[in-house]
């Protein structure tokens, strides 16, 4: 798992994965506010082979250390 680690985002699009888990893919959607106007900042997790989601979790903040636990927890 990279999470801030040495690879840079990627722009492109990931080659494709033909065994599952072998490859995931991760991103914050875009913050928005909630009712209590609080910032919400979602981070999806999903299989590349299987396009199966595997995490979509609202986080306060869209830090490192947030994001490596609901990593560990996938």
């Amino acid at each position: 798992m990279r999470v801030g680690g040495a690879g840079a985002p990627r722009a492109a699009p990931f080659e494709p994965s033909d065994v599952p888990n072998t490859t995931w893919a991760a991103d914050f959607k875009g913050q928005f506010r909630l009712g209590d106007r609080t910032v919400c900042y979602p981070l999806t997790i999903s299989d590349l082979c299987s396009r199966y989601v595997l995490r979509v979790v609202g986080l306060a903040h869209p830090e490192q250390a947030a994001a490596r636990v609901i990593f560990e927890s996938a």
